[in-house]
């Protein structure tokens, strides 16, 4: 079983590689949104709907899943 705080240590351990890896990551995945787990991007998609959906039929728990939208380079961004 797994526990809250690993969860939390998953979820904590790939935003930090989204943030790390954001530049590489903007230039592949411009105005997408970008499922991230593991310290890999495991799906991504224009449409946040779209991208949800289908973690949800692959049976991704969503909430245990980092979900960003990545603009695209030259856009202002405000962590």
């Amino acid at each position: 079983m797994v526990s809250e705080m690993d969860i939390l240590e998953s979820f904590e351990n790939d935003n930090k590689w989204l943030n790390l890896n954001f530049e590489e990551i903007q230039k592949t995945y411009p105005n997408k949104f970008v499922a991230i787990k593991k310290s890999k991007i495991i799906d991504s998609d224009r449409k946040s709907k779209e991208l949800i959906n289908r973690l949800d039929k692959k049976g991704l728990s969503v909430a245990r899943t980092v979900i960003e939208f990545i603009p695209e380079r030259g856009t202002l961004v405000l962590f």
